[in-house]
């Protein structure tokens, strides 16, 4: 019981909290087979069929997607023709259309804006940052369940051993930040109370050591 993270592939993720009485899912970029810019295929490929992924959004009353921005590598416009057209599906309040009409053309109509912060059934906590300076689409977001944290993004400068905040300014340093680089796996801590974590501020390489 509680969350649980289901990696597809690339920046697809099922990310599911179940503690027994209530259950969320909140599916990330979906990106199944279309090529991305022309030649991109996702690596590794998805180990589960399309339809059965699919089926989740007709058979889980509180199934979602978060789509971070309109790459193709975080978009796939086949795929998603597959899905229940009624799910909400969650993106940032962009300056850019780009995203929306996509998904308007698609046919999902339940397309709900991070502005900045949003609760999903008092389970899910979505917040949603966004640098205008560096693009009119793009954006990190985290997503906290009652015991855990994900992070969604592209590049961005994230805090690391004593610093107090990150700057979205993509692959910039700023402060005390250190620049996160393109689909980098990263753990890290932004914001949670003290009691929940002993490094506050701090980011970490994927073999644990601080940088």
């Amino acid at each position: 019981m509680g969350t649980t993270l289901h990696f597809l592939n690339h920046a697809s993720v099922i990310i599911e909290y179940n503690d027994g009485q209530n259950q969320q899912m909140v599916m990330t970029d979906p990106w199944f087979q279309q090529p991305a810019f022309g030649s991109w295929l996702p690596n590794p490929p998805t180990a589960f069929h399309p339809a059965l992924l699919a089926s989740l959004s007709y058979d889980h009353p509180n199934f979602s997607f978060l789509i971070s921005h309109g790459h193709d590598d975080h978009f796939d416009d086949q795929w998603l023709k597959l899905f229940n057209k009624d799910i909400r599906i969650f993106t940032a309040n962009y300056d850019a259309p780009s995203v929306r009409n996509r998904l308007k053309a698609l046919g999902f109509h339940n397309v709900v804006e991070v502005t900045p912060e949003l609760s999903v059934h008092d389970l899910f906590r979505i917040r949603c940052f966004i640098n205008t300076d560096v693009s009119n689409d793009d954006s990190l977001y985290t997503i906290t369940t009652p015991d855990s944290m994900h992070c969604a993004c592209e590049r961005s400068v994230v805090p690391t051993e004593g610093g107090s905040g990150f700057d979205h300014q993509r692959g910039n340093r700023h402060g005390s930040g250190r620049a996160v680089g393109l689909h980098e796996p990263v753990q890290f801590r932004v914001g949670l109370p003290d009691d929940l974590s002993s490094d506050r501020g701090s980011v970490k390489n994927p073999d644990g050591k601080g940088d």
